[in-house]
């Protein structure tokens, strides 16, 4: 029983460690594509300004 018993810890001690590493490689992802979006928004707001300038410029 004891060996019955040793392999079920084993198994969820496992199973856990794999559900916590997707978790993390998932949190990492979501981490990492709202770092990409704030870059884009920022790199947008800098190119309005831009825009304007050389609009204004040629007027």
């Amino acid at each position: 029983m004891d060996k019955k018993r040793a392999a079920l810890v084993a198994s969820a001690s496992l199973g856990f460690l794999v559900s916590a590493i997707i978790l993390t490689k998932y949190r990492l992802n979501l981490t990492k594509q709202a770092d990409d979006d704030q870059v884009r928004a920022v790199v947008e707001t800098d190119r309005e300004p831009a825009a304007k300038t050389s609009s204004t410029s040629a007027d």
